[in-house]
């Protein structure tokens, strides 16, 4: 994807934009509620996914985001003169072939050079005052947020990946090598923990005897209250933000959802998809192994699993939960 379109959350910082937004979706929900009875699970959640991302582009609005167009701090008009010239002067030079036009492109050369070395220390000094400030002020969530930009978000791109004795390149089969290892490694952690008489999950018997009554609004508005915001979305795009500060409506119908999938023994088909990202450790970046992974849900399947953990008094622990997740949607820098 070249070219990606997000919704700028931030907005909802702002009192009168919450207001707006809880508004929309109060409009929304009460249509949709009259006929919600007649859907299936995944329908109602889809349904609901539609309205909350509707009515936060409509309210908040979207950002354009060029993948295409490398962001370089130092890259000014001045540099770009400078460097214009250059190439004109060796087009010149590449055509004729006179010793005058090899001169003015060296000359030429040798000011791009220059001119580029100055505006990259200029670009660095800038950066260290805008740290110094960051670190002085006590803005630590900023402050780390740049120094991990300097390396890229998550770290160094995977280009190729060895699968048995071949090196594959090609995307495609790449993405295959990471599903197969991960639905493996997953695999591996639910049977070890069977075998030493662990049983975790929001499905399981123990739990189901222990979880007295519904699931009401209270216990939902408790685990929505407690997402962390500025956090990254699952597959479905949906940021805590958007469930946050979605208003009382948002909240009853959430709890109709999280009972129906509790009564019917299942979850949404889409939150049980993950992202995954492979983060290098160390060794040889080609072998699966050497890599740790950051594992990025749907916001709404982590509080449904916190209400049920936390109604149940029973930990549902980080790896369970990963290994309860039947397919994966791999995200590759």
């Amino acid at each position: 994807i070249k070219i990606i379109k997000i919704i700028k959350t931030k907005e909802l910082q702002k009192e009168e934009k919450r207001k707006e937004y809880q508004e929309l979706i109060k409009s929304r929900l009460h249509i949709e509620d009259e006929g919600d009875e007649r859907q299936d699970l995944d329908s109602m959640w889809s349904s609901l996914k539609k309205t909350i991302l509707d009515s936060a582009r409509t309210v908040c609005g979207e950002t354009i985001i060029d993948t295409r167009k490398k962001k370089t701090p130092w890259w000014n008009e001045e540099v770009k003169e400078i460097v214009k010239q250059k190439k004109v002067a060796w087009k010149r030079y590449i055509q004729r072939k006179l010793e005058e036009d090899r001169k003015i492109y060296t000359e030429k050369r040798n000011e791009a050079k220059l001119k580029i070395r100055e505006a990259k220390t200029n670009s660095w000094e800038e950066f260290g005052k805008e740290i110094e400030i960051m670190a002085r002020e006590k803005k630590t969530r900023q402050f780390w947020k740049t120094i991990k930009s300097l390396r890229g978000k998550f770290g160094r791109k995977i280009r190729s990946i060895k699968s048995g004795n071949k090196q594959v390149t090609e995307k495609k089969e790449v993405l295959e090598v990471w599903k197969h290892y991960y639905e493996e490694k997953f695999k591996d952690e639910q049977e070890k923990q069977l075998n030493n008489g662990i049983i975790y999950g929001p499905y399981t018997e123990v739990i189901e005897q222990l979880i007295e009554g519904d699931i009401d609004e209270i216990d939902v508005e408790i685990e929505i209250g407690r997402i962390r915001t500025g956090k990254a979305t699952g597959i479905d795009n949906i940021t805590p933000e958007f469930i946050k500060y979605g208003g009382k409506e948002l909240i009853k119908y959430i709890t109709k959802i999280c009972q129906r999938a509790w009564n019917e023994n299942r979850i949404p088909n889409e939150w049980r998809k993950n992202i995954i990202i492979p983060i290098h450790k160390k060794g040889n970046s080609n072998d699966c192994n050497n890599y740790r992974a950051i594992s990025l849900p749907s916001v709404m399947y982590k509080i449904y699993t916190r209400i049920l953990e936390r109604l149940s008094l029973i930990p549902i622990s980080e790896p369970t939960r990963k290994a309860e997740i039947s397919y994966a949607v791999f995200c590759l820098k």
